[in-house]
């Protein structure tokens, strides 16, 4: 972590954000947050708690079932530890996509989380100005853009969507760029809290340092917002992960960034530090092309990014990525929608095989299994049964975890079908005698 005087042998601070936990709801170490929002308070530069709270990597299931990522004690839990370091530290609290899709019911049931919890008599004396940011899609504009020709798939491997899609879906929503978060810090610079809807993970992280960029009046001509958005938004791809860009990786990471757009990253765990390979590493994951990282409004560039090792052995110093502009390019500005529907009943099942004799012939086995479910079921039709097997890849193996999945038009026949294959699957006759 990079003190408060470094411009005295370096670049001027701008500010820095906290990051407890890659996620909003899974749980954070609350005494070493609070140890590194004192240090970093005490320097007398703005300081902030930003944080994602949403992915698509579990699949779609919350933007189709109404459902959250965590259960809503867990949010509770973190946002009382959260609003806690708001009231003692004095610094503002922004994260988004609330409730794991962002979609403005969850946006609702967050607020009202954090409604209830200023209510407890012991916080009677805290008042929290808090902001919500909505990404709801009408369903009437995405079908007259689609209309019209200007939506496209996110990929070669996408398929074009569809006016069904549309109607299907039981909500739309769209992954804003940072720029709903600055209005909403320039509407009420006082804020306390951002709840924001549906968002591109780095939005809130850039527009944080894009708001105090914009503020600065300390009689310098900072460079213009523009040229600071490659330093802005690599250093929140980085961060919405928080501490996972570490050796070994763990829960959080603190970002101090300057006002030409160089940032630091340090992890909050003193058993943990970051290299120039562990945060290129994480700067390049999950994405098809790892130097060109699309996002709303244009692309970041991590091309000519450099990342150097800092004397504590702990830190590492990042500068040199560029962002490209849809507007620049004289393209539109596009963001990416999402939404979701139920495609049936799930039922699932699970199990071990260790017998090696069977685990070689596993593979007939579960097609046995499959031909006696569909003869239990022949006047039943819109199903599927299969299996995922885990450990057989690599042989010789001595043991397999295997998965059975129905997927059914009613909860009660996917569960036939289900416990059919369990049965099928555990008494099924095999031979002894091996080739």
């Amino acid at each position: 972590m990079s003190d408060g005087n470094s411009h005295h042998n370096g670049p001027s601070p701008l500010c820095h954000i906290v990051t407890p936990v890659g996620m909003l709801g899974f749980g954070f170490d609350e005494l070493q947050t609070a140890d590194m929002l004192a240090k970093l308070v005490a320097t007398n530069v703005p300081t902030a708690i930003i944080l994602d709270s949403g992915s698509t990597d579990s699949g779609p299931s919350k933007l189709a079932l109404g459902s959250m990522s965590c259960p809503r004690e867990a949010y509770t839990r973190d946002l009382t530890k959260l609003l806690g370091m708001v009231n003692t530290f004095h610094v503002p609290l922004i994260f988004s996509s609330a409730g794991g899709d962002g979609s403005d019911d969850h946006v609702k049931e967050i607020l009202q989380v954090i409604e209830e919890i200023a209510e407890q008599e012991k916080n009677e004396h805290c008042c929290f100005k808090t902001v919500a940011i909505f990404s709801g899609i009408e369903k009437t504009l995405v079908r007259d853009r689609l209309r019209a020709g200007a939506i496209t798939g996110c990929g070669p491997c996408v398929p074009p969507l569809t006016e069904e899609d549309i109607d299907s879906a039981r909500t739309i929503v769209g992954q804003m760029g940072p720029e709903p978060f600055i209005d909403a810090m320039t509407a009420h610079p006082d804020f306390d809290v951002i709840v924001g809807g549906r968002a591109y993970d780095p939005a809130p992280y850039i527009a944080y340092a894009s708001f105090l960029s914009v503020r600065l009046k300390d009689g310098v001509n900072p460079p213009p917002v523009e040229a600071l958005l490659g330093g802005f938004s690599h250093m929140g791809k980085i961060m919405e992960c928080g501490g996972i860009c570490a050796e070994p990786k763990s829960h959080g990471a603190v970002a101090s960034l300057y006002q030409d757009g160089t940032f630091d990253i340090t992890p909050l765990s003193l058993e943990a530090r970051c290299t120039p390979v562990s945060v290129a590493a994480h700067t390049l994951y999950e994405k098809s092309r790892p130097d060109l990282l699309h996002g709303p409004g244009g692309y970041l560039d991590v091309t000519s990014a450099t990342y150097e090792q800092l004397s504590d052995g702990r830190t590492v110093r990042v500068r040199g990525s560029s962002f490209h502009s849809s507007k620049r390019d004289r393209m539109p500005y596009q963001i990416k929608l999402e939404g979701a529907t139920t495609i049936g009943y799930r039922s699932m099942f699970m199990g071990s095989v260790r017998d090696p004799i069977l685990i070689d012939q596993l593979d007939t086995l579960l097609e046995r299994v499959k031909a006696y479910v569909a003869a239990q079921h022949r006047d039943h039709s819109g199903w599927e049964l299969d299996f995922h097997v885990y450990g057989k890849q690599v042989p010789p193996s001595s043991a397999i975890f295997l998965i059975g999945e129905a997927l059914a038009s009613s909860q009660q026949l996917a569960t036939s079908l289900a416990c059919t294959a369990r049965i099928a699957t555990t008494v099924s006759l095999y031979s002894y005698s091996t080739p």
